[in-house]
């Protein structure tokens, strides 16, 4: 089928492609960019876990993992007094992790700043912190597929109270802390932390044997294509103001991730991880993941993934074409020129043309 003939069929897809970009000029803030303030705290956090045992000095820190996963904890009056109040009382006797040697805070240095990125051997202690840190410690569905995520907006009142001691060592008299607690709290900066949670495992379930790859050698390179793909989700978050759990943010997180992993873009590689290597998705394809609120008609996911197919390829050609990793910051630059092309015109040629023209403008 020629390409302009099935990018045309998309237009049952209109919905769905509307809500996943606006297109057009997309204004970013440039990169690098600083680190966020709550990085310094974190920087703290692993100074503290001088053993190693970064799990208890998080226990000791965030009350949100001093409490069990369960229904309606989120409304839980003393759960809800220890999250927001420093001086609120804590559960003496935490639930224990199921392998706290297994979990690990790494600083990411990213174009968009350093991010602390939690890495979790065990997939229950992964599913837990998910919960704990991004869900108000509910026990939200964690579905099998998803092997890593970004908690944005994560209340952390060790933050506060660490400014306190500051504020009160610095010979300030007790009964001023009452106006300068409300001058700290009213920058959600002050209080709110970003970090990025990654599983272990193959990246999206999928066998080494599919990819004709060594075990060892898949399980190495999926921790690197999974670390900068949630990285890469940060890039958008902080250059762009935008964080979607959608099919364009997905391609572009792939993209950046298989070239950290792989030193270039594969598209068969790419197809097999999104679950569009064959026409008919199965039940466990990661696309399925991202069919949009409401979600995409179950009639119309063959034709969604013809167009993931067709992306990938229009990215492979660019890939090929421009090299973005071998120019510093390239592959960000291509991520963040991919944002402001519409996935119905980039499988067009004039799409991928301007997607190079947008590149080599970003990189100058």
């Amino acid at each position: 089928m020629q390409q302009l003939a099935v990018s045309a069929s998309y237009d049952a897809l209109d919905g769905y492609l509307q809500r996943q970009t606006s297109g057009g000029e997309v204004a970013a803030v440039p990169i690098p960019i600083a680190d966020e303030p709550h990085v310094a705290t974190w920087r703290a956090y692993l100074d503290e876990a001088a053993d190693g045992d970064i799990a208890a000095v998080l226990q000791a820190c965030l009350p949100q993992l001093r409490f069990p996963i369960a229904g309606g904890m989120s409304t839980d009056p003393d759960y809800r007094a220890a999250v927001r109040s420093i001086d609120a009382p804590l559960p003496a006797d935490p639930p224990p992790f199921d392998d706290p040697a297994g979990i690990r805070l790494t600083l990411q240095p990213t174009a968009a700043g350093t991010v602390p990125v939690l890495t979790i051997a065990s997939r229950s202690d992964f599913e837990r912190l998910v919960r704990a840190l991004g869900a108000r410690n509910e026990p939200v569905p964690v579905p099998a597929g998803m092997g890593a995520c970004i908690v944005g907006g994560m209340v952390n009142r060790d933050r506060v109270a660490r400014h306190r001691r500051q504020f009160l060592a610095s010979g300030m008299p007790a009964s001023a802390w009452t106006d300068e607690y409300r001058v700290f709290v009213a920058d959600k900066r002050n209080y709110q932390d970003r970090v990025v949670l990654l599983s272990e495992g193959p990246y999206a379930g999928v066998a080494a044997e599919r990819l004709g790859l060594a075990p060892d050698d898949w399980r190495k390179r999926s921790s690197v294509l999974r670390r900068v793909h949630e990285c890469t989700h940060y890039l958008t978050a902080r250059a762009l103001g935008s964080m979607r759990n959608n099919l364009l943010d997905e391609l572009a997180a792939d993209y950046a991730g298989i070239v950290a992993a792989f030193g270039r873009y594969d598209a068969q590689l790419a197809r097999i991880v999104l679950g569009v290597d064959d026409e008919h998705p199965s039940d466990t394809a990661r696309l399925r993941l991202y069919l949009g609120e409401p979600p995409l008609d179950e009639a119309l996911l063959p034709l969604l993934a013809a167009l993931a197919r067709d992306a990938i390829a229009a990215l492979a050609r660019f890939d090929l074409a421009e090299a973005p990793a071998a120019q510093p910051l390239g592959v960000e630059h291509a991520v963040l020129a991919l944002f402001e092309t519409p996935l119905a015109s980039l499988v067009q040629a004039s799409g991928e043309q301007r997607l190079r023209e947008r590149y080599r403008r970003r990189i100058g």
